[in-house]
């Protein structure tokens, strides 16, 4: 026991740890705020791209139940089948509202 102990070198030691220790809880809360910032990054990309997924649904959706050409084109036929036959109704009430003119006139002449 005839040595003494070398405080300085002791207390060197004990920084060397100490700032050993500060550089290893500094690494810790980087890489732990890192992981949770990433980690909210994803969280927030996961919710837009569910977003999207349910438009593209709706889209996807509304797309399946349009008319296809087929239908568009049976649509028109009719339409135009239609439109003929309200013509020539239109053309018959005319010349009925004629015919009945006529008729009218002959009979207003008739009494005279």
């Amino acid at each position: 026991m005839g040595e003494s102990i070398d405080w300085t070198m002791a207390r060197f030691f004990f920084d060397l740890v100490q700032v050993a220790g500060l550089v290893g809880v500094s690494v810790y809360a980087w890489w732990v705020n890192r992981t949770r910032a990433t980690g909210q990054a994803i969280g927030e990309i996961n919710e837009r791209v569910d977003e999207l997924e349910r438009r593209v649904d709706g889209v996807d959706h509304d797309l399946r139940h349009r008319p296809g050409t087929k239908e568009l084109r049976d649509l028109w036929r009719k339409l135009d089948e239609t439109n003929q036959g309200l013509a020539h109704a239109a053309s018959t009430n005319e010349a009925l509202g004629k015919q009945l003119s006529l008729v009218h006139q002959h009979l207003l002449e008739q009494r005279k």
